[in-house]
């Protein structure tokens, strides 16, 4: 009998909201003295394996203050979208035949989610104003694995945002995110 993993989705931006998306460094680590640099502004940190590290801010000597992100949403349900284009290359060698080569020229990726509003938050306003401000957002898509957990993490804008809610009903949401940059695997 197998176990079937329900996924996780999560939508986080950084307090005050980025119009602009974060830098990526590639560094060996997070701790004092590794290769973070610094520029006063929040940063996400990656290796150069595309492993997810962190985000936050370096103080100049590497060492890495990880910022808080504030939960936009979490989703009762979601999707995760990830492709990559492929490229035809087709080459003649010297007898007059040919090959044809692929390779993988970009990727892209995107996330669709569904939740539901509750009474007790902002999430309704979180999400329209992210949306309507434009602001980047993190997010975390998170699946158990045999050996522990598996997040996806990136940057994301939100392509379309809609709330739902009627009369002596549970209020809902259903948001589609398109992806920007990689997107990075952190493994806890």
């Amino acid at each position: 009998m197998a176990l079937i993993n329900a996924n996780a989705l999560a939508v986080y931006y950084v307090d005050g909201g980025s119009t602009s998306p974060l830098d990526v460094q590639v560094v060996t680590g997070i701790g004092a003295g590794d290769t973070a640099t610094s520029d006063g502004a929040i940063d996400l940190f990656v290796t150069s394996a595309d492993a997810f590290l962190a985000a936050g801010t370096s103080n100049g000597s590497g060492a890495v203050t990880e910022s808080t992100f504030v939960l936009a949403a979490a989703a009762t349900s979601s999707t995760l979208d990830f492709s990559n284009s492929l490229e035809e290359i087709v080459a003649r060698d010297g007898s007059g035949a040919s090959t044809k080569n692929i390779v993988s020229s970009a990727q892209d990726w995107s996330v669709s989610a569904d939740g539901l509003l509750q009474d007790t938050g902002d999430t309704a306003v979180a999400l329209t104003d992210l949306a309507r401000e434009g602001n980047y957002v993190i997010v975390k898509f998170a699946t158990g694995t045999a050996t522990g957990s598996v997040q996806y993490v990136g940057q994301a804008l939100l392509e379309s945002a809609s709330l739902t809610g009627g009369v002596d009903e549970i209020a809902t949401y259903s948001v589609s995110l398109s992806g920007h940059g990689k997107l990075y695997k952190y493994t806890a």
